[in-house]
């Protein structure tokens, strides 16, 4: 802590500075008069300077007295809460009673006593310290609470996505099969083929929210013997076979690119299926009718390359990193459209467990998002 002390006087300054040496402040500031004081704190004119935690002040002063640069400083922000200690020869209420109403919180008599100084200064010092601490304690008060806040808000708006997610394919479950069993003659053996495969991609589609669940669940308990040798080329583009029909609702053209001379890495076929099923879910709830998806492999120092395309609305800039933290939604997909903000959070978590990364950036010519996934080749999986 610094200190500030305030006297027209040299020997004055001398001697209070020699006094208040034992309570080993971190530097002393001296001023021999008003202006000297209100530039060493920065206020005339203004700047930043090191903080000053107490302040004696000299009451009767040339050009401008103590009483008025007590007020001054007072006035300033920075120095709202710093204690003030006013010093005066003149034993008279009126003086005081006005330096008390300009805002100062003790005073000492000339010629100082030794010990009467140290000890107001030193009281001085622990009120600055206890002002510090509480501020600190207020601050971190209010970034928990904020923390409280944002959480809350969190795990309500992944309450009501989840409960979107179940709801609706439990209400297409619950509508075909009332009406299969209302009327079991009704319907043709074709008919009833189209409504049990809608039943099972339904039942698929609550499965997969439930993996993602249970993923969230067991963070931190991956098996490693789940770990296989696998052609991520043709994991992909089998992963694009069985998944025709999910493109075709919007009538997606999906491409793919294999740049890679080595697309050989070690995966849980899983998990890494829960990252694809995430990515691929994103880009076409939030893809445009007739537009596309392009996934690219290609070569990396000491790692390969996914690169998950598309043309829908794209991520904001500021948003990129964001989006990847549990139960958020990106603010130009927070719109009631669904999804539970737990794709792209678990997708990091599996990635990071294969040794990889995964990042977003802007798609082509600036439109849509690419989804970035690196996973280390076998060759250099251990280094």
């Amino acid at each position: 802590m610094n200190i500030l002390i305030v006297d027209d006087n040299a020997e004055n300054l001398l001697l209070l500075e020699t006094f208040i040496k034992p309570l080993h402040f971190d530097y002393v500031f001296k001023a021999l008069d008003a202006q000297s004081a209100l530039s060493v704190l920065g206020m005339e004119p203004y700047r930043e300077v090191p903080s000053v935690g107490v302040i004696t002040l000299d009451i009767l002063m040339p050009d401008i007295d103590g009483i008025e640069v007590c007020r001054r400083i007072k006035a300033d922000a920075r120095y709202s809460n710093i204690p003030i200690i006013m010093v005066t020869a003149i034993n008279e209420m009126g003086y005081l009673s006005a330096a008390f109403s300009a805002g100062a919180s003790d005073f000492i008599y000339k010629p100082f006593q030794k010990e009467e100084l140290v000890a107001r200064v030193s009281s001085a010092a622990r009120l600055t310290n206890e002002i510090e601490d509480r501020k600190e304690k207020e601050i971190e008060l209010t970034q928990a609470r904020d923390k409280a806040e944002h959480h809350l808000e969190a795990k309500n708006r992944f309450l009501a996505n989840v409960s979107h997610e179940l709801r609706t394919p439990l209400h297409h479950i619950m509508g075909l099969s009332k009406a299969v069993m209302g009327s079991p003659g009704k319907y043709q053996p074709q008919q009833m083929v189209e409504f049990f495969s809608e039943i099972n991609e339904s039942g698929s589609r609550l499965l997969q929210l439930f993996d993602k669940l249970l993923r969230v669940a067991s963070t931190g308990k991956e098996d490693k013997s789940k770990l296989q040798s696998t052609d991520i080329w043709l994991f992909c583009t089998t992963f694009i076979a069985e998944n025709r029909k999910m493109f075709s609702q919007k009538n997606l053209a999906v491409e793919s690119e294999n740049r890679s001379t080595c697309s050989i890495c070690l995966i849980d076929r899983e998990q890494m299926r829960l990252v694809f099923d995430s990515v691929f879910d994103n880009a076409v709830r939030y893809s445009a009718e007739d537009s596309s998806i392009k996934i690219t492999l290609s070569d990396m120092p000491t790692a390969l390359l996914i690169s998950i395309e598309d043309e829908g609305i794209g991520v904001p800039d500021f948003e990129m990193e964001t989006v990847f933290d549990p139960f958020t939604q990106g603010s130009r997909t927070n719109n009631g459209s669904g999804g539970a903000g737990l794709g792209l959070a678990l997708s990091r978590d599996i990635v990071n467990w294969h040794k990889g990364r995964i990042w977003l950036s802007a798609g082509r010519a600036g439109a849509g998002t690419c989804v970035n996934i690196e996973l280390p080749t076998l060759d250099n999986r251990q280094q």
